[in-house]
């Protein structure tokens, strides 16, 4: 049900926009290009112990990388080497800088790999909402700042994300695909959506602007801004 948002035209209240990484600003899922590089293979059943409901989200991402030898200096070379960004996220998001509108990503990966290929883009700063790794001797060792106590299963909420900027005054544009991101966008103001979660928004009944590059979507911005999207 492709349509203009909840709420149409010019916003009473500025805008905030919050953004999925993986599938989305991203061209590919970089955390399973990581696992099929670097994880010998042991995702693979932990993905079925995922779909059967045997563990969770949080708990399949932490095990699949616990298998994994390579050092961090290497999976983010690797994913440096390996990522496409969305075309048109260049252009999107210096317009969100020059604009002053908050630009944020919200995702269940791990931080390294997305810090790692905005440092390469020179894109930032930019704040993150996402799970925080640390690498030691041991391990990887991992961080769940955006949770709460409803809502673990993830590893990141990313209504968490939403209601930051709620509180601090902004409506909400939501940019995803998954059907992790229907409910950041169902609490959204605008959504901006593709693949998974356009057929979840449909079935839900939640109105959204599908979009498959990020010109389309600075286009819809500069409209709601009142300005020329050319």
């Amino acid at each position: 049900m492709a349509s203009t948002g909840r709420n149409n035209g010019k916003a009473s209240r500025p805008l905030a926009v919050l953004c999925d990484f993986d599938d989305t600003i991203a061209l590919q899922n970089v955390a399973q290009l990581l696992l099929d590089r670097f994880g010998h293979g042991k995702w693979e059943e932990l993905r079925k112990q995922l779909r059967a409901g045997e563990i969770d989200f949080r708990q399949y991402q932490e095990k699949s990388f616990n298998a994994v030898t390579a050092t961090e200096e290497e999976m983010c070379r690797y994913a440096e080497t390996e990522t496409v960004v969305r075309d048109g996220f260049h252009q999107f998001w210096r317009h969100c800088q020059e604009a002053g509108i908050p630009l944020a990503i919200a995702s269940l990966g791990l931080d390294f790999y997305i810090e790692a290929i905005l440092q390469r883009e020179e894109i930032g700063p930019v704040p993150i909402y996402s799970v925080e790794t640390n690498f030691t001797p041991d391990g990887i060792s991992y961080r769940y700042p955006h949770t709460w106590d409803g809502c673990t299963k993830w590893g990141t909420c990313k209504c968490v994300a939403i209601w930051a900027y709620r509180r601090a005054g902004y409506d909400i544009a939501y940019v995803g695909d998954g059907t992790s991101d229907f409910c950041p966008a169902s609490k959204a103001d605008v959504v901006f959506a593709r693949s998974h979660l356009v057929e979840k928004c449909d079935n839900e009944g939640v109105a959204y602007q599908e979009f498959e590059d990020f010109h389309q979507v600075l286009a819809q911005l500069k409209i709601r801004q009142g300005k020329n999207p050319s």
